[in-house]
């Protein structure tokens, strides 16, 4: 079974990311097998399969998927994208879990037995973003920020954050990189307003991987809550 050909196709920041994840990831379980340390080379996947392409990649691409947000062409990448990280994390697995792979390899390929004689993934060199690993890492880290700040406040997951994000944050470049996600970032975040701009006073504030950001909560909008971390 061949992944899905990639090539020519116009990527977005979070295909690129989990693509570069992906490649990542795929060096580092070959490296540890090297070294017969298979515990690493098992956490390594892991960590890939449920952080990254589970809690990160699929969160990130439901909105274009359900046709919310971007074109029939990014919703072809996106599952092409998705086609990829499948196949190649189930052989990446398939050390560790190979009946259940091969199952999973049966209905999603149509081709019984074939996941066992399929080549391991060895990471593609051509796929390494570090540009893209870290904006969207910084775009994950505002988001954990700012469902943390529910969780401080006692509110329900789902409670819309007025999210501001400043110019004159310590890495300056992130604010202007981020606001070319912003749909993204106020999809994931649940925000009931998205500013690229200096937080009021009353908000409060905090700087994230680098970023300085504010929130606040619609029935706080009186309250003075400027301490900054």
């Amino acid at each position: 079974n061949v992944p899905e050909d990639l090539s020519g196709r116009e990527l977005s920041m979070p295909d690129r990311w989990i693509l570069s994840r992906l490649s990542a990831a795929a060096a580092d379980v070959n490296g540890h097998l090297s070294e017969f340390r298979f515990d690493e080379a098992s956490s390594a996947v892991y960590a890939f399969v449920w952080h990254e392409l589970c809690d990160g990649y699929l969160e990130m691409v439901k909105p274009v998927l359900a046709s919310r947000d971007g074109s029939a062409a990014g919703r072809d990448t996106a599952r092409g994208v998705l086609s990829r990280c499948l196949t190649e994390s189930l052989a990446l697995l398939h050390p560790f879990m190979p009946f259940v792979t091969e199952e999973i390899w049966e209905k999603t390929t149509g081709e019984p037995g074939t996941l066992i004689a399929s080549p391991y993934p060895l990471g593609d060199p051509s796929r390494s973003d570090p540009e893209a690993e870290r904006i969207v890492e910084a775009l994950r880290a505002v988001v954990t920020r700012v469902r943390n700040f529910r969780g401080e406040r006692g509110v329900s997951p789902t409670e819309p954050v007025e999210l501001w994000v400043a110019a004159d944050s310590p890495e300056r470049d992130l604010p202007g990189r981020l606001s070319g996600l912003g749909a993204l970032l106020a999809h994931m975040a649940r925000t009931s307003g998205l500013h690229f701009e200096t937080p009021p006073a009353d908000a409060f504030r905090d700087v994230v991987a680098g970023i300085a950001i504010g929130m606040k909560l619609p029935q706080q909008a009186g309250a003075t809550d400027g301490a900054r971390v």
